[in-house]
């Protein structure tokens, strides 16, 4: 093999353990102070015995953009099973961090689901996250039984798949 693809399969061990971490673990409250859409403030501790599905993401990503077909199948799918998406809406560049922008982004994506800003970093921190989208699947005790990083979409099916297999096991508890 040559130098870069060890380096490469390196760089995903790493991305897998460090996600890993996370699993098993209380997940982190979200942060209180930023401003929210779809909903008045609410908190992980309020969404006890519901699924919660966090999903990092900002509106300028292309990668994010295109998990939004697959979460709209999910809220549609499993809302009334139990299940509520959290946006965390953490921006990578300045222009993202408008609230004003963020309002029309979302009605402007069809967002239907709960969406807190995360200007400050706080929530995202509290996750150790690194990544947009990412995607952690929360318990109805609030735990953290699974991470996803990257893009869920029929162009990455399998992720869809993985993330699906979880969600309806976390439900059928």
């Amino acid at each position: 093999m040559g130098k870069r693809v060890l380096g490469l399969l390196a760089v995903l061990g790493l991305l897998a353990w460090v996600m890993a971490q996370r699993v098993g673990s209380a997940a982190p409250p979200i942060a209180a102070g930023g401003e929210w859409f779809n909903t008045a403030p609410t908190s992980l501790e309020a969404l006890r015995g519901q699924v919660v599905l966090l999903n990092f993401w900002t509106f300028g990503c292309y990668n994010c953009d295109n998990s939004l077909p697959t979460l709209r199948d999910y809220y549609a799918k499993y809302k009334e099973r139990g299940l509520e998406i959290v946006g965390v809406h953490t921006p990578e560049f300045d222009y993202e961090k408008d609230a004003a922008k963020l309002r029309a982004a979302i009605a402007q994506k069809g967002i239907t689901w709960p969406v807190v800003q995360d200007n400050a970093y706080r929530t995202w921190r509290a996750y150790g996250n690194r990544y947009w989208p990412a995607f952690y699947l929360i318990d109805k005790q609030g735990t953290v039984r699974y991470v996803h990083a990257g893009e869920i979409s029929g162009r990455y099916p399998k992720g869809i798949a993985a993330l699906e297999a979880q969600l309806e096991k976390l439900l059928a508890e």
